[in-house]
């Protein structure tokens, strides 16, 4: 016979649930957008601690590193996005790297490869090799050759386009031909 279950008492109330999660980007373009986002997330999850740390706000700022850290220590999501800059992401690294395998998930985008290669979510993990159809993809790519770019060279009797003035002799007067009639497109000149 199964066990009889009584329902909670609506009186008792239980503590939320902690949910933190901290946020690392390379300068404050997010603030914003995670306010906004914590002003709506409160409601749906009462227990959110949502932060946010800038690496130009903490770099060269002891304090700032270590507040950052203690946050990465803690939190159960870490998201670390456009940290390319070694004075932005090594400070860090030490953290993010020991709390790769105690968070719920860490999701590194748009960054240097150190950070990258931390991505953890559920069973997908950047740092481990390919395996299964990924490593047969890559294996049936093959290795990647060089392309030689052929540039061709303006005639000797065409009138020079406004844009080649400021060429460097390495670059192709085509690309500064391309950008000088968008630029007109665009009204700019």
């Amino acid at each position: 016979m199964p066990k009889l279950i009584s329902a909670a008492d609506p009186r008792v109330k239980a503590p939320p649930t902690p949910v933190r999660v901290t946020i690392v980007t390379m300068d404050t373009h997010l603030a914003s957008a995670t306010e906004r986002a914590r002003q709506a997330l409160a409601r749906e999850i009462p227990g959110l601690h949502l932060c946010l740390h800038a690496a130009s706000e903490f770099a060269n700022n002891e304090a700032a590193i270590e507040r950052c850290k203690a946050d990465i220590a803690q939190a159960h999501i870490v998201v670390a996005g456009m940290l390319f800059l070694e004075d932005h992401f090594l400070p860090i690294l030490p953290a993010l790297r020991e709390r790769r395998d105690h968070c719920d998930a860490m999701i590194c985008m748009a960054s240097a490869t150190e950070v990258v290669q931390l991505t953890r979510l559920g069973n997908f993990d950047m740092g481990k090799p390919a395996s299964g159809p990924m490593a047969l993809l890559k294996k049936l790519r093959g290795k990647k050759r060089k392309k030689q770019h052929r540039w061709r060279r303006p005639t000797q009797d065409a009138a020079p386009h406004p844009a080649d003035a400021a060429l460097h002799p390495r670059h192709g007067a085509r690309c500064a031909r391309l950008f000088h009639d968008l630029a007109v497109l665009a009204g700019r000149l």
